[in-house]
């Protein structure tokens, strides 16, 4: 009969295209170990000027308006100790390249932990620029370099928010990567928790002073390393 090869046809044509239409929607996860320079984000296009430093405290890293303010005049206090620091670049430069420059592994913000903080006492803490003799790698962050990545690709690849690298990295300055990474409030991207930096002041005074430190510090050193006569050039 006529009609039988006309309903394996329809059926044909009905399964390829249902075929098409979820070979379409089909996601295929990203390989964890997927190399970090293939993927793109608003850290790595930061231009480090003196005259960028209030928008890139908001618009890259996430303050509040206070906020940045009090770490743009901190730099302006540690940009005193500039003559010591250009030194300290040029001396360190085949260390601290990566740290400080664009490159294809961290982006400055989490890449330069390893050398602008410290841990004592189980609590970290940032050098203090005008006693900064020497870039040391610190012990900490090599043994928690894969906690670090982690958290950058946390909070930064995957439903990244405004505030996402002042949240990354004050979780690294507080020890609580693991908190970080398990989307343990105020790092929480459920509707039933809570994100953002204010919560975080309630449970955390003392990290105000800290990402002031650290973000002032490291703006000033990524300045002074992609100026013209800086080591990136």
């Amino acid at each position: 009969m006529i009609w039988r090869p006309v309903m394996v046809l329809l059926g044909v044509i009905v399964a390829v295209f249902a075929n098409a239409v979820l070979i379409s929607q089909e996601r295929i996860p990203e390989p964890a170990d997927k190399p970090i320079e293939a993927l793109e984000e608003p850290l790595r296009h930061i231009a480090y000027r003196i005259d960028n430093r209030r928008r890139n405290l908001i618009e890259s890293f996430g303050m509040g308006p206070d906020l940045a303010e009090r770490t743009a005049a901190r730099m302006e206090k540690v940009a005193k100790s500039k003559a010591q620091l250009q030194k300290l670049l040029k001396e360190n430069a085949s260390t601290v390249t990566e740290a400080f420059c664009p490159s294809d592994e961290l982006p400055q913000p989490y890449a330069a932990l390893e050398f602008l903080v410290y841990e004592e006492n189980n609590r970290r803490d940032v050098f203090q620029p005008d006693r900064m003799m020497v870039f040391e790698p610190q012990e900490w962050f090599n043994e928690n370099r894969g906690l670090v990545s982690s958290v950058y690709r946390e909070v930064e690849l995957s439903g990244r928010k405004a505030d996402s690298t002042l949240m990354g990295v004050s979780g690294v300055l507080l020890r609580r990567e693991s908190d970080v990474l398990e989307g343990n409030s105020p790092w929480s991207k459920s509707v039933f928790g809570a994100w953002g930096f204010s919560q975080l002041l309630k449970e955390h005074a003392s990290i105000e002073a800290l990402a002031i430190e650290y973000f002032a510090l490291l703006h000033v050193l990524s300045e002074l390393a992609n100026a013209q006569d800086g080591i990136c050039t």
